[in-house]
């Protein structure tokens, strides 16, 4: 609003410039949006931007869908108390979360906040936003659900409320989409690279284990067993599925000890926590490499490494490597 002033001072009228917003014009920024947008995190930054000068709700929070989990990437009135709580939940249907839920059972779900009884915490939370209406709407593009939109309002919304909020739910798990298949296209990429370095480094230890002494023959022919599912990813141009991280971590510790052996060394690995937990094969490479370190870098000919996995209260894992060597 733009106040008019007479000649003697005294305001005259109010100039008040409308905007007129038709769902059509938000279906096509979105649509526009995919196209300049590079990640999934950016293209929701951009659509919940949107819908804040838009609509009429209190805060948004956008969701990707990755394996099966779904993962907070962009929020806007959301409190950094609130986001911690469901940053990443499991895809299930007694997820402790309803976004899980909800992309779990691929129907959206309308709750008023005084019958949200699940988490007494994330309720607390929501209603300090004045919010008394919690939207949550699975995205799904073909069958396949790639996101989930989140709504917070004080009022409970109208059938137009409803029919505007699936459209534009529509055309982001569009837009989403493109970009998760992008973002995949670009992630196989650079994992076919980094397989191929890891097996440049793995022959070359191999070598190395054929140079040093004749009697590590065995030990060299065990680390190139170790690269053979890696050069099969390769060649089937497939990443290699999850393993239990123990096994993962296990085989990076008996190739380090080879390692140490070839160089009148010893190593002793003692690793806790690893139990029920998977990761990608390439994690075990990366901790064979930090104790490769540990040995090379030695100040004795004695080395002792921990390994151990620390559990975050957001649910992520964090895993710790620790040796008696003099830090590099």
């Amino acid at each position: 609003c733009t106040p008019t002033i007479g000649q003697d001072g005294i305001k005259v009228s109010d100039n008040i410039r409308i905007r007129k917003v038709t769902l059509q014009r938000v279906l096509d920024d979105i649509s526009r949006f995919s196209t300049q947008a590079t990640t999934p995190k950016e293209l929701f930054d951009k659509v919940l931007w949107l819908l804040r000068d838009t609509t009429h709700y209190l805060a948004f929070a956008g969701f990707v869908a990755r394996g099966d989990h779904i993962e907070l990437v962009a929020s806007k009135g959301w409190t950094e108390k609130l986001k911690s709580y469901v940053q990443r939940q499991p895809i299930a249907p007694d997820s402790p979360s309803l976004t899980g839920r909800t992309a779990y059972h691929r129907r959206q779900v309308v709750m008023a906040m005084k019958d949200y009884g699940l988490s007494p915490a994330v309720k607390a939370a929501i209603n300090k936003l004045g919010g008394e209406y919690l939207v949550v709407t699975p995205l799904v593009d073909q069958e396949r659900v790639v996101g989930v939109l989140t709504v917070i309002n004080d009022r409970e919304l109208t059938p137009a409320d409803f029919e505007a909020l699936r459209s534009i739910c529509g055309q982001t798990a569009t837009a989403l989409s493109l970009e998760l298949q992008g973002e995949a296209a670009a992630a196989k990429a650079d994992e076919a690279v980094l397989y191929a370095n890891i097996v440049a480094r793995g022959m070359g230890d191999v070598v190395f284990l054929l140079n040093a002494d004749k009697s590590q023959a065995d030990s060299a022919v065990k680390m190139e067993k170790t690269m053979e599912p890696l050069m099969r990813s390769l060649n089937d141009n497939a990443p290699a599925g999850p393993v239990p991280l123990k096994d993962a971590v296990g085989i990076a510790s008996s190739m380090a000890r080879e390692l140490a052996k070839a160089g009148h060394m010893r190593l002793n690995v003692r690793a806790a926590g690893l139990d029920d937990i998977e990761a990608s094969p390439l994690l075990g490479f990366a901790v064979y490499e930090v104790l490769k370190n540990s040995v090379r870098h030695a100040a004795s000919q004695s080395v002792d490494a921990d390994i151990r996995l620390v559990r975050e209260r957001s649910g992520a894992c964090r895993l710790e490597i620790s040796d008696n060597g003099p830090g590099i």
